[in-house]
């Protein structure tokens, strides 16, 4: 197996908008008729999201903290290789992060966990657990330097265990804006 690291060293600007998941049309349609036009394809997007036993990233976001770190493992279109570890930093609104490209074929979700608990425990002696796994389909769309995402079909479950327990019922879909810090 072999991984690529990259540094995402543009600070940018993300503000994300909570939707019900009937609003996510006429969305689409308001940023069209402002001159936003699609970047590329979209794509079906799944992550898992880890914490520590103490649940210090849910914690950190709870309490607001304004300087928080979280860890993923994301991959796209439903194809588990390629798998992207993911430092996602914030800064209030002003985000970066840290990718690691695995380049392994992994038998599904729960090899995924398994081996993402591994590798951090043996890069960070620290142990994490997962905690969420979220999937929904992605639209890009930009006008100029803003950037606009729009995810519907958003599917969550929390990790219990070895079992997957369904999250939010209640269907959603979210709009992120991202900008350039200057």
């Amino acid at each position: 197996m072999s991984a690529n690291h990259t540094t995402d060293n543009n600070l940018r600007f993300e503000k994300k908008v909570f939707l019900p998941q009937s609003k996510i049309y006429l969305v689409k349609k308001n940023l069209i008729c402002n001159q936003f036009r699609r970047q590329h394809d979209a794509n079906y997007i799944t992550s898992v999201y880890f914490d520590d036993l103490h649940f210090s990233n849910l914690r950190d976001n709870i309490d607001g903290n304004p300087r928080r770190t979280k860890f993923r493992a994301r991959f796209y279109n439903n194809q588990i290789r390629n798998v992207r570890l993911e430092f996602k930093h914030k800064n209030t609104y002003i985000g970066s992060k840290d990718v690691i490209v695995l380049e392994r074929h992994f038998t599904g979700i729960k090899d995924l966990m398994i081996y993402c608990v591994n590798w951090y425990r043996s890069n960070f002696s620290k142990h994490i657990q997962a905690t969420a796994l979220i999937s929904y389909t992605r639209e890009y769309l930009i006008n100029q330097t803003i950037r606009a995402t729009l995810d519907y079909n958003v599917k969550s479950k929390r990790v219990v265990g070895n079992k997957l327990i369904w999250g939010a019922q209640q269907a959603y879909g979210v709009l992120e804006f991202k900008y350039d810090k200057n």
